[in-house]
């Protein structure tokens, strides 16, 4: 009985096959890019301001929250791999 309503549960609600980054796995990326890439003035500011949001609230920050940042630097990021 339990497997069935298991199995009708992960039907109708599949789990996510995408494991969202962490912040620790994004906050490692961004200084790794930072090392190995020469950045304008204005995107070294804005990638340290996302370093220090990551630090302060590594451990409470919410997934949606991490994702909006990935997102601000992915965009940071693309610019510099054309």
């Amino acid at each position: 009985m339990n497997e069935r309503k298991q199995n009708h549960r992960e039907y109708y609600n599949p789990t996510q096959t995408k494991p969202n980054k962490s912040a620790e796995e994004l906050l490692f990326e961004i200084k790794m890019f930072m090392t190995h890439v020469k950045l304008t003035p204005t995107d070294f500011f804005m990638l340290n301001k996302l370093i220090r949001q990551l630090n302060a609230q590594k451990n409470t920050m919410p997934g949606k929250v991490i994702r909006g940042l990935e997102t601000k630097f992915n965009k940071i990021k693309n610019q510099y791999q054309r």
